[in-house]
C-alpha cells in the first residue's frame, strides 16, 4: 500500500515525470469491497499533460510489460507493443530506436537519439529504491518508451508496488553475488545490482560521475533519513484507518475473486517502520520502509561520499568534493528470526542494526530541479512568450438628419438638409502566443525525426534512406 506511494512521491520531487499515485475505498451497490491504490493509466491524453504532445494520433509510445526484457538481446522488440490501440503493427520507430541503442559506443552517440541524463536519473532512482521489476532488474518490464516530439526517446517506469527492498532473493541475485550467508541487498554496489546491460557500461560504468551527481540530488531532495522519513509517517498516518477498515473486513474480493493474504493490518504498521516481514507460505518478504531508506542511504553515502553529519543545510546530505574513495559496506550478513505471529508470519533480523535517529525537521532542500529533468519540456516551458499588439481601426457612418424652418413673408418654406457624419473608433486588441517548441536538431532530421509542420523550426530534410512524410499540418516526420 505505502510503497506505491512514497516512490512516486520520490520521483517526483526528484524533478522525474511519473504516473499519479492516490488511494479510494470502493463500494458496489453501497457494499465496501475494500481500500485501493489508483495510478495513471499511460495514454495519449497522459503524454498530452506530461508532455504537451496533443497529437491525437500518437504513435510513437510503447508499452513493455512481459517479463524479461532487453535491449541487446533483442526481446525489446518483440515484448513491446504500440500502446496506441489502433495502430498494433506500427513497431518501425521503436525497432529502429533499438538497433541504434545497440550500435552505440559512445555516450555522444546515445545522446543523438535520447534524453540521456534523464535515462541516467532514473536508473539513479532505480537503484535506490532497490526495485528489481523495472529496467535495471532480470525482469526488465512495466515501463514505457516514448520518442518526443523533437525526437529524442525517454523512459518512463510504472507500477511501483515492487520497491523499497521488497521481494529481494538470493535466487535472483546469485550471478551477481558470490556468498553461502544471506544478502543484505541496500548494501550491493550498483555495478552488481544491474544486470549488465551494455548501455549502462556505456553511460555509468565507464566513468560514473554523471550518476553520482544525479543520484546525489535525489539524496539532497528527498531520499535522505531528515526528509522521507517525515513523509512516510504522514502517509501512513493518514491511511492507516482505511487499512484497519480492509484488513478488518477481509476486504479485497470482487465477486469472490481475489488474492488470499494473511497481511494483516498490525504487519502493514510494522513494515511502515523497521520490520522485516517474511511470509514463507505465500513467498513474500520486504525490508521495512524505514529500514530499507536508512540503510540504502548509509551505502550511497558511504560509496559516493555525501555528507551525512554537517549541521549547514549547504552541505548537509550533499556530495563531498572533491570525492573522496569509496567505502564499501559488506552485503554478507546473517539474518535471524526473531519471531513468529500468529499467522506464521516470521519477523526477521539483520546481523548489523540500525542506530536509532530522530530526524531533523529543519532541513529540507526544495531547490526547482534541474538536473536529469526532462530536456524537452525544459525546453518548451523556457521559451519566452511573444505579445503582440494590433491596433485595428473601426470606421462607423452615421447619417444625422436635420430640418431647418425658413420662414418667409410669402409661404413658409421647409428645407431639409442631410449631414454626414464619420465617427472613429479604435480598439487594441492583445494577442499573447506560446511559441512552440523549438526541437534541438542538426543538419537533417534522422529517421522517426520531425521534419515539418506548423511551428516547426528544425530541418525539413531527412537523413539518406528516409523521406519527409506529412501526416497532418502540424506535423511532417521522416520515414
Amino acid at each position: 500500500m505505502i510503497r506505491s506511494k512514497i516512490t512516486t512521491d520520490i520521483l517526483q520531487k526528484s524533478g522525474l515525470i511519473s504516473t499519479e499515485v492516490g488511494y479510494t475505498e470502493l463500494y458496489i451497490n453501497d457494499k465496501y469491497m475494500g481500500f485501493y491504490v489508483v495510478s495513471d493509466a499511460i495514454k495519449s491524453k497522459w503524454i498530452e499533460r506530461k508532455f504537451g504532445d496533443n497529437r491525437k494520433d500518437l504513435r510513437t509510445l510503447f508499452q513493455c510489460k512481459k517479463d524479461e526484457i532487453r535491449f541487446d538481446d533483442g526481446t525489446i522488440k518483440t515484448k513491446c507493443i504500440n500502446a496506441n490501440d489502433d495502430f498494433p503493427d506500427y513497431m518501425e520507430p521503436l525497432n529502429t530506436f533499438v538497433d541504434q541503442v545497440n550500435a552505440a559506443r559512445s555516450r555522444e552517440d546515445l545522446e543523438k537519439i535520447m534524453d540521456v541524463d534523464n535515462f541516467i536519473k532514473y536508473m539513479a532512482w532505480e537503484y535506490l529504491m532497490g526495485t528489481w521489476d523495472h529496467f535495471l532488474g532480470p525482469y526488465g518490464h512495466n515501463l514505457y518508451w516514448y520518442q518526443q516530439p523533437n525526437g529524442k526517446w525517454v523512459y518512463i517506469p510504472y507500477d511501483h508496488d515492487i520497491e523499497l527492498g521488497q521481494d529481494l532473493w538470493e535466487s535472483i541475485y546469485s550471478t551477481r553475488v558470490s556468498t553461502n550467508r544471506d544478502v543484505d541487498f541496500s548494501n550491493l554496489t550498483f555495478k552488481q545490482f544491474e544486470f549488465d546491460h551494455p548501455i549502462i557500461k556505456i553511460l555509468i560504468h565507464n566513468d560514473d560521475t554523471k550518476f553520482r551527481i544525479l543520484l546525489g540530488d535525489i539524496v539532497s531532495k528527498v531520499f535522505n533519513p531528515d526528509t522521507i522519513i517525515l513523509h512516510i509517517d504522514e502517509v501512513k498516518n493518514f491511511i492507516a484507518p482505511y487499512v484497519k477498515k480492509d484488513r478488518n473486513e477481509s476486504a479485497g474480493f470482487i465477486n469472490k475473486i481475489g488474492k488470499t493474504t494473511r497481511y494483516t493490518y498490525q504487519h502493514f504498521l510494522d513494515n511502515c517502520e523497521y520490520s522485516y516481514i517474511f511470509d514463507w507460505v505465500q513467498g513474500f518478504r520486504g525490508y521495512g520502509v524505514k529500514e530499507w531508506i536508512r540503510r540504502k542511504y548509509n551505502f550511497v553515502a558511504s560509496y559516493y561520499g555525501i555528507n551525512t553529519s554537517s549541521s549547514s543545510p549547504d552541505k548537509k546530505h550533499k556530495l563531498i568534493e572533491p570525492r573522496p574513495n569509496p567505502v564499501v559496506l559488506p552485503y554478507e550478513t546473517d539474518s535471524r528470526h526473531i519471531s513468529t505471529d500468529l499467522y506464521g508470519v516470521v519477523y526477521v533480523d539483520l546481523d548489523i542494526k540500525l542506530q536509532n535517529y530522530t530526524p531533523d525537521r529543519n532541513y529540507a532542500d526544495n531547490s526547482v530541479p534541474v538536473l536529469g529533468v526532462n530536456q524537452y519540456n525544459l525546453e518548451r516551458q523556457s521559451l519566452p512568450q511573444t505579445t503582440t499588439k494590433t491596433k485595428k481601426t473601426t470606421t462607423t457612418m452615421a447619417t444625422t438628419t436635420t430640418k431647418l424652418i425658413t420662414t418667409t413673408t410669402t409661404k413658409p418654406t421647409t428645407t431639409t438638409t442631410t449631414k454626414s457624419t464619420t465617427n472613429t473608433i479604435t480598439t487594441t486588441t492583445t494577442t499573447t502566443t506560446i511559441n512552440p517548441p523549438i526541437p534541438i536538431t542538426e543538419n537533417c532530421s534522422p529517421k522517426w525525426g520531425q521534419c515539418g509542420g506548423i511551428g516547426h523550426n528544425g530541418p525539413t530534410c531527412c537523413e539518406s534512406g528516409s523521406k519527409c512524410t506529412k501526416y497532418n499540418d502540424y506535423y511532417s516526420q521522416c520515414v
